[in-house]
């Protein structure tokens, strides 16, 4: 009985066109959903990092190496931010692998 009624609903196309645009539609908001997601999350990241960064900054005024890596790093981490807020997705990543060298480099001395 189930199985006659199922043919005879995907045997109408209309309803199979429907039933597909549906499900393409909601393929779309899905993946819509997850890169408006990732975004938020890569914001907020980049927002507590400027955050922690600003307070250690505070926290530490005597220790000029201390203050000068970690000025370099905020000022990195603040463009890094604009480019990604401005979509501009090229400087971003410049800005992300100027990140870690700058990191690698305090480590190097």
């Amino acid at each position: 009985m189930m199985t006659l009624e199922f043919k005879s609903f995907i045997a109408n196309k209309k309803n199979l066109i429907v039933c597909g645009l549906i499900v393409v539609v909601i393929a779309m908001f899905n993946t819509n959903f997850k890169r408006e997601f990732q975004y938020q999350i890569t914001l907020d990241s980049l927002e507590k990092d400027i955050g922690r960064l600003e307070i250690e900054l505070k926290n530490n005024p005597k220790d000029m190496a201390f203050q000068a890596f970690n000025q370099k790093q905020l000022a990195i981490i603040k463009a890094e931010k604009n480019a990604f807020v401005n979509k501009d997705y090229q400087t971003y990543w410049e800005k992300k692998i100027e990140q870690v060298g700058n990191i690698s480099e305090d480590f190097k001395e």
